[in-house]
Parts: structure tokens; C-alpha cells; sequence
């Protein structure tokens, strides 16, 4: 695809996808916004691609007062972990 294919206007954005979490209280089913970018298909139609490589926590849904530094730091910890122990199944799904 050439660079004149391309508008340079194209963005990405990062959106919610509740559906994704249906066993999560419906107050933090918007927690982890994922990230779609623009795609264009073989057959030439703009459209969007969802990827996994990517998502933020947007912690703006939650109560401040329920916020707690050191559970967010141990999940972090424990994320970092299983992304570490599991590479492949990690780069299987992106």
C-alpha cells in the first residue's frame, strides 16, 4: 500500500467493549478500553481493526476512596508475571 492510499488524518483510539467482560460488576465493565486502528481491507474498504497488543485501565470509572497504591502495584506485578511465564500464548493472541 502506497503512503497515497493512506489518509493522513487516520487515527486510532482506544474504546470499551463491556461485552468482553460479562461476569464483571457493571460499574467496571468499562475498566480496560482496547485499541482500534484504522484498517483498510483487501478489497479496499476503510474500516477497523480491534488489537490486543494494547488496552487501557481507565481507573476514572472507580470510587478514589476504594483506589489502593499496593493492590494496583501487586496486579501489575501479577500481569507482568504471566505475561513473562506465558510468551507464547501471550504472542499467540495479538
Amino acid at each position: 500500500m502506497g503512503k497515497s492510499q493512506v489518509p493522513a488524518t487516520m487515527t486510532g483510539g482506544f474504546i470499551s467493549q463491556p461485552g468482553v467482560f460479562a461476569d464483571a460488576p457493571e460499574n467496571l465493565a468499562q475498566l480496560i478500553t482496547l485499541i482500534h486502528r484504522p484498517a483498510i481491507s483487501p478489497e479496499g474498504e476503510l474500516g477497523a481493526e480491534f488489537g490486543t497488543d494494547e488496552f487501557v485501565v481507565d481507573l476514572s470509572i472507580v470510587d478514589p476512596a476504594l483506589l489502593r497504591s499496593s493492590t494496583i502495584a501487586e496486579d501489575c506485578d501479577w500481569f507482568k508475571s504471566l505475561a513473562l511465564a506465558h510468551e507464547g500464548e501471550v504472542k499467540a493472541v495479538s
